[in-house]
């Protein structure tokens, strides 16, 4: 493209170009100075480049001198030292910080890299110490349902039990048995409590290539993901109904009755959260236990203290009488 084919093109004055071709540019009209501009460009790039390097003065004066002599010396030094016998030394730091970032999010919210929007589900067992008042009212606060798990049907049921603790134990109890026939592990009747976090770690790096594949069928073989009944029902005990019950006695049924009610009778000791299988929990499923706990207490410590301020007498004492010599 020629110069005047270009001016025309771009809208360009021909004499702009001609200018720029040559490096005919104007000077701009001030004063003279005393450095160049390129003398200027050096000096502008070494003040950024110290600064943004936070270099401290004593390492900013080791120049090529300093290094020229250092491996000289070095060199003079290694010149009969085969290399697996050098070696290095020094010290450094672990932080547990692992340093700060920029993220959206609302004004005071702690842990933001936990939050997740929406509603979220808990499946677990329906046993009082995994769940109490303020962990359900959390739950209610933060949008997250909590499901109880059928009682006595954890085999089937929890995808932990189907999918990741059996795998764990396996592979648990490989490693242990290595490090057993080991010579350390010859020595000592159980496994110290120090090395019990390294095969730990073994375990759990053995079983992670797999680990997120298995969690999948778990959650599917359980039925909950996605929702399927008859993943569970078709690994149940299989019920012959084509047996003719007339053929068996009615004594022996009604014995076989009553010994299966005695079996299956829940026990009264035992604290269970009352709650329908598959709902969410909430605090007004938890009040009315925790009101009858604290009113058995209440009246017990109650009568104890009348009893102890004689408002209420207690059992008649014994006493003893002493026989007099004759």
């Amino acid at each position: 493209m020629s110069q005047k084919q270009a001016a025309d093109h771009y809208n360009i004055n021909r004499s702009t170009i001609k200018r720029r071709l040559k490096n005919d540019l104007p000077i701009k009209p001030r004063r003279s100075t005393v450095f160049t501009s390129d003398e200027e460009m050096a000096l502008k790039s070494f003040r950024q480049s110290i600064f943004a390097n936070n270099i401290k003065r004593a390492r900013a004066a080791i120049d090529e001198t300093v290094i020229t002599q250092y491996i000289d010396n070095l060199s003079d030094l290694t010149e009969d030292v085969p290399p697996d016998r050098i070696y290095n030394y020094d010290e450094t730091c672990m932080s547990d910080d692992p340093g700060r970032s920029k993220i959206i999010c609302s004004r005071g919210c702690k842990y933001p890299e936990r939050q997740q929007s929406g509603k979220k589900i808990v499946v677990g067992d329906n046993l009082s110490p995994h769940l109490s008042l303020n962990v359900v009212k959390l739950c209610e606060k933060n949008d997250i349902k909590c499901v109880c798990l059928p009682p006595n049907y954890s085999n089937l049921t929890q995808p932990l039990d189907i999918a990741y603790f059996r795998s764990l134990r396996a592979k648990w109890r490989d490693i242990f048995t290595k490090w057993k026939q080991s010579e350390a592990g010859k020595r000592v009747a159980s496994l110290p409590k120090d090395q019990f976090p390294m095969q730990l770690r073994t375990v759990l790096d053995e079983i992670q290539p797999s680990l997120s594949k298995n969690l999948k069928a778990g959650f599917k073989k359980a039925g909950i993901y996605p929702a399927n009944k008859d993943e569970i029902l078709c690994r149940l005990p299989k019920q012959d109904r084509s047996v003719k019950l007339d053929l068996v006695g009615g004594a022996f049924l009604a014995h076989v009755n009553e010994k299966r009610r005695e079996f299956i009778k829940p026990l009264v000791k035992k604290k269970k959260i009352q709650v329908a299988l598959g709902r969410s929990i909430t605090a007004a499923d938890i009040l009315p236990q925790e009101k009858v706990t604290s009113t058995s207490c209440s009246k017990s410590k109650k009568r104890k203290k009348m009893v102890n301020s004689g408002k209420i007498q207690g059992p008649p004492k014994k006493t003893s009488r002493k026989k007099r010599s004759r």
